[in-house]
């Protein structure tokens, strides 16, 4: 009986703390999102501080049909939009928050919405985002579905500089030169 009075107390003493919220108790393969996140992304988010993500989706679909050479600034530029950013990163279909993080050089960011198959490899289109960055900080996503409405080709590279010409891959999309 004397033994079971400590476990006792300890199972009621772990009850009261977790229930005021004195102490906290999380599943051991979860990361608390307060505790690693310095900022947060959503890659979905249709709000543009660049500029409109539909007018550029456009443009570079024409001008990847077109084969024009042309760069990524001058692409975003054609269709108004600001010039803070210096980078874009291809974010595929599952990627992993460790794998985006190491192709933006970015740490401490929860990327919200990554592009995930809904079904089998076989229901529907590859989707994903290009994620313009600035330094370290990400700025803007733009969606692309393959086939057909993916214009950039990014030929095994992390990521493409504004400035970096870019030139015909095929039919439908532009490659760094």
């Amino acid at each position: 009986m004397s033994r079971r009075i400590p476990v006792l107390v300890a199972v009621i003493s772990a009850t009261v703390l977790a229930n005021t919220g004195c102490v906290s108790i999380a599943a051991p393969d979860k990361q608390s999102d307060a505790a690693t996140c310095v900022s947060e992304f959503h890659l979905g988010d249709t709000e543009g501080p660049l500029g409109s993500m539909f007018k550029f989706s456009d443009r570079a679909i024409d001008a990847a049909a077109a084969g024009t050479s042309t760069t990524f600034r001058e692409l975003t530029r054609s269709v108004g939009w600001r010039d803070d950013w210096d980078r874009v990163v291809d974010v595929p279909q599952d990627i992993t928050a460790a794998e985006l993080d190491r192709r933006a050089g970015t740490a401490g960011v929860c990327w919200k919405s990554l592009p995930r198959r809904t079904g089998s490899e076989y229901d529907g289109p590859r989707h994903g985002y290009y994620l313009f960055l600035n330094g370290n900080q990400p700025i803007q996503s733009t969606p692309w579905f393959d086939p057909g409405q993916r214009p950039f080709d990014f030929q095994g590279r992390d990521q493409i500089f504004a400035d970096t010409p870019l030139v015909r891959a095929g039919s439908t999309a532009l490659r760094p030169e």
